[in-house]
This record gives C-alpha cells, structure tokens and sequence, in this order.
C-alpha cells in the first residue's frame, strides 16, 4: 500500500504515515484515532492478539484512500482493496 508504519512499544501505539503526508495514530485498546491530529471514533479498537497488531481495516484503507469491499464466501470473508487513481 506504500505506506510507513511505525509501533511505540511503551504506548502500545500504531502510526501509519501515507505516501501524501496523512498521519494516522492508534492506541491498542481505545476507540479513539488521531488523523492528522484530529479524534476519529473506530469501530472496533486496535487489538494485539499473538504479538500482532490489528486494526480496522476499512477504517485504515478508507482514511488511506482505498475502497474496502467486502464478501463472504463458503463461510470466509474476502477483502478488496482499491485506490482511486
């Protein structure tokens, strides 16, 4: 996606900078973002199950631009992501 991610270990903090200068930062457990210093409420809050660090997708590729369509099929989900041109 060309994007650069970074994690602060000490604020179990994600932050996610895109190619056109959009800061994102998330904290594990909180429903709250911060896009370019602005709060924004997520759906869901980031999680860190097994070391791993997840985040709401549609919520992450929309603020980046992209298009989340979503469909589920023989019981999993699949995700396609598109940027506009």
């Amino acid at each position: 996606m060309g994007q650069s991610v970074s994690w602060d270990k000490n604020k179990q903090q994600v932050t996610i900078q895109s190619n056109d200068g959009t800061v994102m930062t998330m904290t594990i457990g909180s429903t709250t973002a911060y896009v370019n210093g602005e709060a924004k409420i997520l759906p869901s809050a980031p999680e860190m199950p097994f070391m791993r660090v997840m985040v709401p997708i549609r919520f992450v590729s929309e603020v980046l631009g992209a298009t989340v369509n979503a469909s589920a099929k023989d019981g999993a989900t699949y995700v396609d992501i598109s940027f506009k041109p």
